[in-house]
């Protein structure tokens, strides 16, 4: 079958802002429950819905690839998040910008965090396709996998403005403008809605990246790359909160830049699927890089800020 790119984007984007929505509440959630793992709640979400999604990717691939890709690179990708994730783990590893004394139990700490929190996401993937797995006419799409091979054919042409184009671009269009009518008039929340305006624009570039996957058999180049850049970009933005008043509007963007756009660039969802889909040597590769590559580029970034400024000893305002 044959889907027009442009489609697949819309899709991608007004699925994008619902999952940066449910993120941003299954957050605040995570606050009141007082969960010490950094982000389990969204993540582990994110997995399952991604674990039951796949169990209907045939039938959902042969009826709309965009509605799909919207489902589990927008929604799911966007639930979860590798970059705010990492940036929870490096400020835990090395005490910042808290106040008190530095010790080998911050290590240990990071350490467990990393192990247990990726452990739990496989999991997670795991039981979302268990749970896929008990609708009974799933089992008609386990019985045609053998014998149908689904080849979707992306096109990059101009769209034909047929009815799915329609419905795509009117729900993405009615959604933006929405976000920015309450991004003037909801001065209380207007980080959320910042947030949602730009996370369509984070979701589409991993989506766009992900097609560098192929590069490489056994490494999925294209994730690694939305990932790492989203992490980087968190890291700079994240010191710019430390200098703005919480009112102050470039506070709200600032916010909203590492809720939407990085949030939404960067994914655990799919990092921990395409793992699952590894042997065990490239599979210890490809995660042990990413989140050590991930690390690295946040010590360069917020890190070394941090230990040369003194901002240990900072509270951030924003």
């Amino acid at each position: 079958m044959e889907e027009n790119i442009y489609v697949v984007y819309l899709s991608v984007s007004i699925f994008a802002i619902i999952g940066v929505l449910i993120r941003i509440g299954l957050n605040t959630i995570e606050g009141e429950l007082y969960i010490y793992l950094p982000y389990i709640l969204t993540n582990s979400i994110g997995c399952i819905l991604l674990g039951f999604i796949n169990t209907f990717k045939i039938q959902l691939t042969l009826w709309q690839y965009a509605l799909y890709t919207g489902l589990s690179t927008g929604l799911c990708g966007s639930i979860t998040t590798f970059s705010s994730w990492n940036l929870a783990i490096f400020q835990d590893l090395f005490n910042l910008p808290k106040l008190g004394a530095y010790s080998y139990k911050n290590i240990f700490s990071g350490i467990l965090e990393i192990i247990v929190s990726l452990t739990a996401y496989t999991a997670m993937i795991k039981f979302g396709n268990h749970i896929g797995k008990l609708f009974p006419f799933n089992k008609e799409t386990e019985e045609t996998t053998t014998t149908t091979t689904t080849v979707t054919t992306v096109k990059r042409e101009k769209p034909e403005f047929n009815i799915k184009f329609m419905i795509y671009s009117g729900l993405t269009g009615v959604a933006m403008m929405a976000a920015i009518i309450l991004t003037i008039f909801d001065g209380d929340n207007r980080k959320i809605w910042i947030s949602c305006l730009l996370a369509p624009f984070g979701a589409c570039l991993r989506y766009l990246l992900s097609f560098r996957n192929s590069m490489f058999t056994d490494f999925p180049m294209g994730t690694f790359l939305a990932n790492i850049v989203g992490t980087l970009c968190l890291g700079i933005f994240f010191i710019f909160r430390f200098a703005f008043d919480q009112k102050d509007f470039l506070c709200h963007f600032l916010v909203a830049v590492g809720d939407g756009f990085c949030g939404c660039l960067t994914t655990i969802s799919t990092f921990i699927n395409e793992l699952n889909s590894l042997n065990t040597k490239n599979l210890y590769v490809y995660c042990l890089t990413s989140v050590a590559v991930a690390q690295i580029v946040l010590c360069f970034s917020f890190g070394f800020y941090g230990w040369t400024s003194g901002l240990k000893n900072t509270i951030m305002s924003c």
